[in-house]
């Protein structure tokens, strides 16, 4: 989560053009896959015995907290200029407010993911094997291959465009929760992992110098494998997590909460941070913002427990 927000920092600077953010950009890309992963291998067992429970109780925390945020966030540039403030982004408001009522904008990954949930859940009532994954990862390379513009150009900035991928990388969870293990080493698998850092930075930077929208299919593609392994890194983590690695588990609860009110932080903040538009700039703020919103879901939610 904490690449999540540095990520969405960056687009402050990488608006301008500016390669070394673009690549600084894509790196962060494996992500999404791999919370897509995780959420697979978690939920597995969960949805195989009730399902439909599943993915009623899993929709309630997906797309609860995006009914609520969504609408803020699509009256944002219409309420901020009211106050004195500037919108962080420039935009127009009316395919603004459209992207974010269909799913688009800050809190994308919330919908596409509870319909990756939904897809993978209910194929794999009937089906196993990995041809669902091979089925979603042939459907995106066949729309990438067919539409010749951003995979943003769908619906005004909405993602759904890219949720062939994250049925791909949620598949994939559930196949190493059934069993799957591959005799791949911890070497390899860190390859991978270093590999889908580089190859989406240099298609991002790509994208950006090049003036080439088409090529954001590729660097979502190409951060799969990143988030694939990073499951398969910590699932063969057989020591005891250290005081860092229980801080971070911590901390892990609360990622879902620092997702949904990120942007009423980060997009202020980088408003009136000096030097926000720059690699340096953006990572000062993105920490802030990571830092001041672990804090503050993390508090509420002990207060809430007590």
């Amino acid at each position: 989560m904490a690449f999540v927000v540095l990520n969405h920092a960056m687009i402050w600077p990488l608006r301008s053009g500016d390669g070394l953010t673009a690549f600084a950009y894509g790196t962060c890309y494996w992500t999404v896959a791999g919370f897509a992963a995780v959420t697979g291998y978690l939920a597995a067992p969960k949805s195989a015995v009730d399902p439909v429970g599943f993915l009623k109780r899993r929709g309630r925390q997906l797309l609860g907290p995006w009914a609520i945020a969504a609408p803020v966030y699509a009256l944002a540039p219409f309420v901020l200029p009211l106050v004195g403030l500037s919108f962080p982004i420039e935009l127009d408001r009316g395919p603004w407010v459209l992207s974010i009522m269909l799913g688009g904008g800050a809190l994308w990954f919330l919908p596409v993911l509870y319909a990756a949930s939904v897809i993978a859940t209910l194929v794999a009532r009937r089906f196993a094997g990995w041809w669902p994954l091979w089925v979603s990862l042939a459907v995106y390379a066949l729309t990438a291959a067919l539409v010749r513009e951003s995979p943003l150009a769908f619906g005004h900035g909405t993602f759904w465009a890219v949720t062939p991928l994250y049925v791909a990388s949620y598949w994939f969870g559930l196949r190493v929760a059934a069993g799957w293990r591959p005799s791949w080493s911890r070497t390899a698998w860190a390859c991978v992992f270093v590999s889908s850092l580089a190859l989406p930075g240099l298609t991002s930077y790509w994208r950006t110098t090049l003036a080439m929208p088409w090529l954001a299919w590729l660097t979502y593609a190409a951060g799969v494998p990143g988030g694939l392994a990073a499951l398969m890194l910590a699932l063969e983590t057989t020591r005891e997590p250290g005081r860092i690695g229980r801080a971070f588990a911590r901390l892990g609860v609360d990622s879902l909460g620092v997702y949904v009110v990120h942007p009423l932080v980060l997009g202020p903040l980088m408003v009136v941070l000096p030097g926000a538009r720059t690699l340096p700039g953006a990572l000062v703020g993105g920490s802030v913002a990571v830092s001041a919103c672990y804090a503050a879901v993390h508090l509420y939610r002990a207060k809430r427990t007590k």
